[in-house]
């Protein structure tokens, strides 16, 4: 039997030394579980946001939290050369499927992290390697994640309870946005309750013999209003270990689409009202553009008077805070739809004191339908593609450029071809930016069109500039 490593390297964000950007590690928490259940032999669970990390086991295995994370591992990679690397997290899948579907002659995750790389997202490799039992291996969505909390030290887990931390609630959403990385097009699928229960009551009484009063949770769902009878179960759950717990407070925020959140509003309030009772404070609404024809475009399902409303509601009918999530800056925009994407920002903070949360689109991402380059030849055109392709063909020659990918990040020629787009997204970027309350902090631009003396200056900027 091989022994792994579970490693969170640090932050993109972080200088190379001390302390970094403290947060819970649930996707590599939950595959160490899993091993863990398995009878697999996990020497370490380790995040170098807190102190450095040296390899006690054959394997190291690596969380590639997104994109940006890319150039992060292959760098950290060459510090334990003697060592197998199994790599997982969402970024994998997008890698790993890509090369049937645009014809690749070989794995683009291997030709990114080497012929020997493992897949940890894929069951039967993962187990293969490790030597155990690919059928011991419990499904996700049935995985608690006390076998791997119960290997964080008191000091860690002080660290990362008294921060907000990540509550793994759900996978799946029925939306498939043609911008969107993450696991969709699937019916959203709530863990096993008596596991969520499990894990929060052990999350409490830990948090509690830690000294701490409060669990702040971002819950781990897509859509948080897609399936609104499960969110009320999971509500009335969370109020019920409240009224165990009297004196421990429990505050939540998630993400939701305006669709499910007006047609819930509709149909299923009590939902929405017993979720504000457990706790939720805020709601990040993906609002996305500014326009019909861009929602119509990246498949979002939007319209003016859903996003509209879902923000009153949820200021004035429930009493919590609204965010919006403006990705913008799609390809095919205009200074119209940018404009208009402004233009909504600023009013809906003004009328009902709503959180810009503003982001760049970036098309070509491991896992979108754009990465892919699958679409319908009703939904893009032959130039499109083939625009598409040189700019991955870039990254894959240069996968430092795939920093230029991070969200938070202004346009280069890597997500811009047109210079003359990337010009104006910046100037409505930034607009959004200064609006009050805005919680991201916009990076420089990285691309082939700058020195390398001013992409690494761009990267030396970048460090401190979480949005949480």
């Amino acid at each position: 039997m091989k022994s792994i490593s579970f490693l969170q390297p640090r932050h993109s964000y972080t200088p190379p030394e001390g302390q970094g950007h403290i947060y819970t590690n649930t996707s590599l928490w939950t595959a160490a579980s899993r091993v863990i259940e398995a009878g697999g032999d996990v020497a370490q669970i380790c995040d170098e946001n807190l102190r450095p990390f040296e390899p006690e086991a054959d394997s190291v295995g690596i969380n590639l939290v997104g994109a940006p994370y890319i150039p992060v591992v292959r760098e950290r990679m060459k510090s334990f050369i003697e060592k197998r690397l199994i790599a997982g997290g969402q970024v994998v899948n997008g890698l790993t499927d890509a090369q049937v579907l645009i014809g690749q002659q070989s794995s683009q995750f291997q030709e990114l992290f080497g012929q020997d790389v493992v897949n940890g997202n894929n069951d039967f490799e993962l187990c293969t390697y490790l030597g155990i039992d690919p059928a011991k291996m419990p499904d996700v969505l049935e995985t608690s994640l006390i076998p791997a909390y119960e290997r964080i030290s008191d000091e860690d887990m002080h660290a990362y309870l008294s921060r907000e931390i990540s509550f793994f609630l759900s996978r799946g959403c029925a939306k498939r946005c043609n911008f969107c990385a993450a696991q969709c097009g699937t019916r959203e699928e709530y863990r096993d309750f008596s596991i969520i229960e499990k894990d929060l009551r052990y999350l409490i009484k830990r948090a509690q013999d830690l000294g701490l009063k409060a669990l702040d949770m971002y819950l781990g769902s897509l859509d948080i209003i897609q399936t609104p009878d499960e969110l009320k179960r999971f509500a009335l759950l969370v109020q019920k270990l409240k009224r165990e717990n009297p004196d421990f407070e429990i505050k939540m925020r998630g993400l939701a689409g305006t669709p499910y959140f007006i047609k819930a509003n509709r149909k299923n309030p009590d939902a929405i009202r017993e979720i504000v009772k457990a706790g939720l404070y805020a709601i990040g609404f993906g609002v996305d553009g500014g326009t019909p024809e861009v929602w119509k475009r990246e498949r979002k399902g939007n319209t003016k008077d859903d996003c509209i409303d879902s923000i009153l509601l949820t200021r004035e009918k429930y009493r919590i805070t609204p965010e919006i999530l403006m990705v913008f800056g799609h390809q095919k925009e205009t200074e119209e739809s940018l404009k208009a994407a402004l233009d909504f920002t600023e009013e809906m903070s003004e009328r009902y004191d709503a959180v810009p949360r503003p982001h760049i689109a970036k098309d070509i991402v491991p896992g979108s339908r754009y990465w892919a380059n699958d679409l319908k030849d009703d939904e893009t055109t032959e130039e499109d593609r083939a625009d598409r392709a040189m700019r991955i063909a870039v990254l894959m020659n240069n996968p430092d450029y795939f920093y230029a990918l991070d969200f938070a990040r202004l346009p280069s020629s890597i997500s811009h071809t047109n210079p003359i787009l990337r010009k104006l997204i910046i100037e409505y970027a930034e607009a959004i930016a200064e609006l009050p309350g805005n919680t991201t902090h916009l990076l420089d631009p990285i691309g082939p069109e700058f020195s390398n003396a001013k992409s690494l200056e761009a990267l030396r900027n970048d460090i401190g500039k979480f949005d949480r």
